[in-house]
């Protein structure tokens, strides 16, 4: 899944506008963490909100809804609505752990072909 498309995704999901650059920040934060913890990278540079809409992101499917349920959590939390943030963070959550889950029962290795490496396009 790309930036853009957990963009539109989140949007029709939660009907709220917020702004993209904010977006890409949060799916930037999120990425930063997961690429430092989970796929042991050195570094991490943030995502450009211009240049980056294409990238792809590095949850695959089919645990990439992670991305709009965390977007949709970050946009509820943000515009005070409490238990829509509350349900949507319980999704996002739930998917990680799933996705964390698989990742240690199986020993997939996430530098492994059709897992993306931080900064892949």
């Amino acid at each position: 899944m790309t930036i853009q498309q957990a963009i539109n995704n989140a949007k029709a999901l939660t009907g709220q506008v917020v702004d993209d650059a904010t977006l890409v920040r949060w799916l930037s934060e999120l990425d930063g963490q997961l690429a430092l913890t989970l796929y042991r990278a050195a570094a991490w540079a943030p995502y450009d909100p211009v240049d980056d809409l294409t990238k792809t992101l590095l949850v695959p499917f089919p645990w990439d809804g992670l991305y709009a349920s965390h977007l949709a959590a970050m946009t509820g939390f943000t515009n005070g609505e409490y238990d829509r943030y509350e349900n949507a963070r319980t999704m996002s959550e739930r998917t990680l752990a799933a996705f964390r889950a698989y990742m240690q029962r199986t020993k997939a290795n996430p530098c492994a072909p059709g897992f993306p490496l931080p900064g892949d396009e």
